[in-house]
């Protein structure tokens, strides 16, 4: 005991290392940065003891905590979010902000970075509505008659129920309570607004007759949650969304889709998937739709409501709007995608999403080669390397289109030098990250997902590695 107390007492105290002459390195950054990062230090190397790690000198020890602070304190003034190459394959990849933006998007963001007319009608000079700018092509995409945005899907769910349905009974088909990213469940959404969960059917099969036999005077709409994100199949069964449009309309209940991944451009027409457009669930005849704007819309993060101009003019004036609306950089972002989408052509070249989706294999396998070739020409990986190019099924992910998997070539690496795992941890530090994954204790890259010029990224950060 007595030694340990001596090993505690060779810890350097906050004052001293923010004293030390290593300190004057860090004159520019914020005196509570670098007091912080002491702490820090001295935490660390105090649970060392702890574990029962033994230092010979007070000097060592004084050492070790400067070089771990300063390293703290580069570090922290660096920023957090970092530019990642996605080698995954992985199209709409939650963890890593899902769909990327294009050019439009960015430079319609730079445009509204400083003072704009978001909610100025240049027309009047009088206070105009944010979801002006977005309105007409949504209209215009979808064939509705009007239409809002929010900060995400959930957030639109969460207002269509909290204005229509508070203290009302809401018919919903126990397949359709499904849980979303990061544990969330529509069941625990729903009950958030006070409405009143009646649950149909079973969970596998569930009939027009099931929500036939639960409507009463108490029900004040019908939901139907389209499974974007899962499939059933077997023994299963489904109503079509235009019988239960006839069935709400002529019990004078609104009937609300949540489509999910919002899919505009027609993929299913191109064998990706099985997804309808939003024109096409319109066209049904239901009065609400809700879609994310960061999955097969391939914009910003965003929930749109789309549908008949008598309930969005409802839920426009409902005062939790104010805590869900959409900042201006989303709304800036979301208006420039929502304009490629207006001609395919256009769409198919701007937006990063579907790009990726509609790579053909002749140019995945061609950027395959030349990064291929690439990587055997660094020194470090010319011995002891082996780069193979493979065939391999990429994924969409973000919890769109889930039964589809799309062709795609992939470059394998095994190396002599690194495990594929600590490879795989290295290319996460490098600048920027570059993700990929391990297959059979192989780390593999798929071209599916990674741009022409980002290439010269991975290249790079090979290099840094195998130096």
């Amino acid at each position: 005991m007595a030694q340990t107390n001596k090993q505690y007492r060779l810890l350097p105290s906050i004052e001293t290392l923010l004293q030390n002459e290593r300190m004057i390195e860090h004159t520019e950054c914020p005196r509570a940065v670098c007091c912080e990062a002491c702490r820090d230090a001295v935490a660390y190397f105090r649970n060392q003891l702890d574990q029962g790690v033994v230092f010979d000198h007070e000097e060592d020890l004084l050492a070790l905590c400067l070089d771990y602070a300063s390293h703290s304190i580069r570090h922290s003034m660096l920023p957090s979010l970092i530019p990642i190459v996605n080698a995954t394959g992985i199209v709409l990849h939650t963890n890593i902000g899902r769909t990327p933006l294009g050019k439009p998007a960015l430079n319609a963001i730079e445009q509204a970075g400083g003072y704009c007319n978001l909610e100025l009608d240049l027309a009047s000079g009088k206070r105009g509505s944010r979801y002006q700018h977005i309105e007409k092509l949504v209209c215009l995409l979808a064939g509705c008659e009007a239409a809002m945005v929010v900060n995400n899907n959930a957030a639109a769910i969460l207002l269509v129920l909290d204005t229509l349905a508070r203290g009302k009974q809401v018919l919903v088909s126990r397949s359709e309570l499904i849980e979303i990213g990061g544990g969330f469940r529509l069941f625990d959404i729903m009950e958030k607004t006070g409405c009143l969960i009646k649950e149909v059917g079973s969970s596998n099969k569930t009939r027009l007759s099931d929500y036939e036999e639960a409507v009463t005077e108490e029900t004040g709409l019908l939901l139907h949650v389209h499974k974007s994100n899962f499939i059933q199949k077997g023994f299963v069964e489904d109503v079509p969304l235009s019988q239960l449009v006839e069935l709400a309309h002529n019990n004078h209940i609104p009937i609300v889709n949540d489509l999910g991944s919002g899919c505009i451009y027609p993929l299913r027409k191109l064998g990706i998937g099985q997804e309808p457009t939003i024109s096409e669930v319109i066209a049904t005849g239901v009065d609400l739709i809700t879609f994310s704007g960061d999955k097969l819309l391939g914009g910003p993060q965003a929930g749109i409501i789309a549908g008949k101009t008598q309930y969005i003019d409802l839920i426009k004036k409902n005062p939790l709007l104010r805590a869900l609306r959409i900042d201006k950089l989303s709304l800036a972002a979301l208006e420039a995608t929502l304009q490629c989408h207006l001609d395919p052509k256009r769409a198919e070249q701007e937006i990063p999403l579907l790009r990726m989706l509609l790579k053909d294999l002749p140019h995945i396998k061609d950027a395959a080669k030349k990064l291929q070739a690439q990587l055997k020409n660094i020194p470090g990986m010319k011995t002891h390397t082996e780069i193979q190019i493979s065939e391999a099924k990429s994924k969409i992910g973000g919890g769109s289109l889930p039964e589809v998997e799309l062709p795609t070539f992939v470059l394998q690496i095994q190396s002599d030098r690194y495990p594929a795992q600590t490879l795989l941890q290295l290319l996460l530090q490098t600048r920027p990250a570059i993700l990929c994954y391990l297959h059979n204790n192989t780390l593999t890259l798929d071209l599916r997902t990674v741009e022409e010029k980002e290439l010269k990224s991975i290249v790079a950060a090979f290099e840094a590695i195998f130096v």
